[in-house]
């Protein structure tokens, strides 16, 4: 288990190291509001007092998300000190910009994050690309939640999103503003978020403004009740067609910023499942499985049949359709839990946002508790779990039943450590003669049963044939040596079968053709 980390503190000199050269720093608190600097940096008079995000009008369109995502990577990683370069406005030119973020928030003496710029030599920025690039400056909103979804904070531009100023929105409930044929949408992405800390969604949905008209937004929300007490929700308008897609990307980019933030794995796919973005989280935990192009490529190949359908079903369904798949990692060490949720944007195929976690220590305790400890197959209760869940996927399922005829006799005659070994032989053969997505289980004593999916086109017969050929083969030892005989009967799901159902036909198959033989 990794231990935490502790933020580093910085001392009065190395912020003044830190900051030295620029022309003015600013200092906001949690709720990015202005606030005074820190006794070193006050002293240098380098104090602003303006929101960081008001100086975003003057920096070029293009690096403007540089900006924003700057700022919350440095949020998401206090007492790292961010650098990099921007352009800015100056006067009838342009000049380069150097920013330096560091949140000190959790700093005592501080409690804020700091932001200082340095004007450096001026840059030339032709015409057209600006020009190009406004068309793509979105116009965003940020406003917080509480968990009654009633708008406790709201910047930005509130007035051209909402037709009203962020103050006349504070303890409004957010439907009230949001177009009755949006609600069902809104309601179920709020639950889907609520239900998970720090879960993420995306949505686009209309806004009404006092006037009766409607402006589109694309949102992306955040579950921060557990640390802030709210949910905080990034919003770009879309409804200017010359911006709509400028503003998409700045969305996008926005959504990147704050998968950042998330002490969880983010990744977001198209509907074929190949990666279109994955936060650094996301990154360090599927490293150990090579190049990994689609979320496929984590799967174990053992299991990527029953991936491919759950992932079709989830995709294939309804926008805001939720799966939980938990699968063996392609480096066959770990298991990972993939919680997704399709997305579906008007005008753009849909995607898939999830939540990648490494549950390996969990499924370990699982197996343990699912297994037969002598055999290492499904227990009885787990069996049934597995035949239920392949029940509700797919009509088409099989069950055998296998009872080891003259095991009783074995045991007595050579002793129970041989009958251990018998049972584990067999168990094993079982095993490595079904398909991936097919189950083994033991059903009690020398009852062994197996599940097969998607075998419509061969008969019992040939079921029982091949199960036989399988079991009929010395089991030896030591000193010794016996053949397993197999009474096996085989059953087929009906429309509305239980998983207690298809196991009593099966048990009735199997009692059938062992009195038959007795007879002979």
């Amino acid at each position: 288990m990794g231990e935490a980390v502790i933020p580093a503190t910085w001392t009065d000199e190395e912020l003044l190291d830190a900051f030295a050269g620029c022309d003015a720093v600013i200092a906001h608190d949690q709720s990015t509001e202005p606030v005074p600097l820190p006794e070193p940096l006050a002293c240098q008079a380098l104090a602003g007092r303006q929101r960081w995000i008001e100086q975003l009008s003057t920096v070029h369109p293009e690096d403007r998300a540089r900006v924003v995502k700057g700022w919350w990577e440095a949020v998401g990683h206090p007492g790292e000190l961010r650098r990099f370069h921007v352009r800015l406005r100056a006067g009838d030119g342009w000049c380069e910009l150097e920013l330096r973020i560091l949140s000190l928030l959790h700093q005592p003496q501080v409690r804020a994050t700091l932001l200082g710029w340095a004007l450096g030599e001026p840059v030339r920025v032709e015409e057209a690309d600006l020009v190009s690039a406004s068309y793509r400056v979105p116009t965003w909103v940020y406003h917080e939640l509480d968990p009654m979804a009633v708008i406790v904070r709201m910047q930005g531009a509130a007035d051209r999103v909402f037709g009203r100023a962020p103050e006349e929105l504070k303890g409004v409930p957010v439907m009230q503003v949001i177009h009755p044929d949006d609600h069902d949408t809104v309601t179920r992405l709020w639950v889907d978020v609520l239900s998970v800390p720090l879960a993420t969604g995306v949505v686009r949905l209309r806004v009404l403004k006092p006037d009766g008209s409607a402006s589109w937004i694309e949102s992306t929300l955040t579950n921060r009740l557990h640390e802030t007490g709210v949910v905080t929700v990034s919003s770009v308008e879309i409804s200017d067609p010359l911006s709509g897609e400028g503003a998409l990307r700045a969305s996008r980019e926005e959504f990147r910023s704050l998968a950042e933030e998330i002490p969880v794995a983010v990744f977001r796919a198209d509907q074929r499942g190949r990666i279109t973005f994955g936060n650094s989280r996301w990154l360090a935990l599927v490293a150990a499985c090579g190049p990994v192009e689609g979320v496929r490529d984590l799967v174990h190949s053992d299991e990527r049949e029953r991936f491919d359908g759950r992932w079709a079903r989830l995709v294939g369904g309804a926008a805001g359709d939720t799966d939980t798949i938990e699968i063996r990692a392609g480096d066959g060490e770990r298991v990972f839990s993939l919680h997704c949720r399709r997305v579906d944007t008007s005008g753009y195929e849909p995607s898939v946002i999830g939540l990648l976690t490494d549950v390996t220590d969990t499924a370990e305790l699982r197996y343990r508790a699912e297994r037969d400890p002598l055999t290492g197959l499904l227990n009885r209760g787990a069996f049934e779990q597995v035949l239920q869940e392949a029940l509700a996927e797919a009509p088409s399922v099989v069950v055998a039943f296998i009872d080891l005829d003259g095991f009783k006799d074995c045991n007595d005659r050579f002793g129970h450590e041989v009958g251990d070994l018998v049972l584990r032989a067999v168990s094993e053969r079982l095993v490595h003669s079904v398909r991936p997505g097919d189950a083994v289980g033991r059903h009690g004593g020398d009852e062994l049963v197996v599940m097969l999916r998607d075998v419509h086109d061969v008969r019992d017969e040939e079921i029982v044939g091949r199960l036989e050929s399988v079991l009929d083969v010395p089991v030896t030892w030591d000193g010794g040596s016996w053949i397993p005989g197999a009474s096996v009967g085989v059953a087929r799901a009906r429309p509305g079968d239980t998983p207690t159902d298809l196991l009593r036909r099966a048990d009735g198959v199997m009692y059938e053709r062992k009195h038959r033989r007795r007879r002979r």
